[in-house]
C-alpha cells in the first residue's frame, strides 16, 4: 500500500477547508429559497405598473446562480428601455442575495412573446439572446444600470 507524504497530505487537507469556505461564502445563506423568489417576485411587481404577474425562479448558469423571471405584462406595445430597466434592477437588488445573472422573459396577457432586445439595446445593455428571453450577467447590469437600488 502506497503511504501518502505527509506535507501531501496537509496540502490536500488545505485544499479542501478552501473549497468548504469558499463554497460557504458563495452560497445564499439567509432564508429559504422560496422566500428570496418571493422577495424577487415581489419587487418586481412593483417596479414597473405594467408587470402583471411574474414567476421567478432559481437557475445556474455555469458556476454562477441567479434568477430566472417569466414576466406577465399588460398592454401589447414593445417593452420599452426604462420598463427593462426597472425590472432588471429591482431582480438584481432584491433581498440580500447577489445573484451573477438575470434571465428575463416577456409575454402579454395572450401569451405573446415581447422581444426585449430593442429595449435591452436602448439601455446599452450587453446581454445574451435565450430563446425569446435575456440572459444578462449581473457585472453588466452593475456597469449599465448601477450597483445601487
Amino acid at each position: 500500500m502506497a503511504r501518502v507524504n505527509p506535507r501531501r497530505r496537509f496540502a490536500l487537507a488545505g485544499i479542501v477547508v478552501a473549497v468548504a469556505i469558499l463554497c460557504a461564502a458563495c452560497a445564499p445563506s439567509q432564508g429559504t429559497e422560496e422566500e428570496h423568489v418571493s422577495q424577487v417576485g415581489e419587487a418586481v411587481i412593483s417596479a414597473d405598473q405594467r408587470v402583471v404577474s411574474v414567476s421567478a425562479e432559481k437557475s445556474v448558469d455555469g458556476l454562477s446562480w441567479g434568477w430566472t423571471l417569466d414576466i406577465v405584462l399588460s398592454g401589447s406595445e414593445p417593452v420599452t428601455s426604462d420598463e427593462l430597466g426597472n425590472v432588471l434592477k429591482a431582480a438584481r437588488h432584491a433581498g440580500d442575495l447577489d445573484p451573477g445573472h438575470v434571465d428575463v422573459f416577456a409575454t402579454d396577457e395572450g401569451g405573446s412573446s415581447f422581444d426585449l432586445t430593442t429595449a435591452a439595446d436602448g439601455l446599452g445593455l450587453r446581454y445574451s439572446k435565450v430563446g425569446a428571453g435575456i440572459s444578462v450577467p449581473r457585472e453588466m447590469l452593475d456597469d449599465t444600470l448601477g450597483t445601487g437600488e
